[in-house]
């Protein structure tokens, strides 16, 4: 064991920024709505950087891959009500409103190597892949949904 830290309940996902080693962990508090969840970004060194409490469940993390220096890096949750948020890998601050598309809870959340991607799976059995045009997100480019 390197490391514990106390994240104040139970932890449903755990994403790490592969360009600064930061964490993020989204959580049950004892003290909130069982429908809530809270977010908490972590330094590299255990440090408490950032605490955000939201008012749904996140289920799935993932921070994008930009180099240090060369972009800021943006984590993705995905959440109960089938969306998927974008938060500032600095402060947990929103990046835009969440996108839609699922119409199940969003389980499994992936950015490609490159940044160039995003891939969000559901309760339902659905795979979908989000793409950048410009400074927006579009979605419903590719679609799989399991057999």
């Amino acid at each position: 064991l390197l490391r514990s830290l106390d994240c104040g309940g139970a932890v449903r996902a755990v994403a790490v920024c592969i360009a600064t080693g930061d964490l993020c962990t989204a959580g049950v508090d004892m003290s909130s709505a069982e429908n809530s969840s809270t977010l908490r970004l972590w330094s590299i060194n255990g440090d408490l950087l950032a605490e955000r409490v939201l008012n749904y469940r996140v289920l799935s993390l993932v921070f994008t891959h930009a180099p240090a220096g060369q972009g800021l890096n943006v984590l993705f949750g995905g959440t109960n009500d089938g969306r998927i948020i974008r938060l500032s890998s600095w402060d947990l601050s929103d990046l835009g409103e969440p996108l839609s598309g699922h119409h199940a809870p969003v389980t499994a959340v992936q950015v490609k190597s490159d940044n160039t991607a995003l891939y969000s799976g559901d309760g339902k059995g659905t795979v979908l892949t989000w793409k950048r045009k410009g400074n927006r997100t579009r979605s419903n480019l590719t679609s799989f949904t399991s057999a």
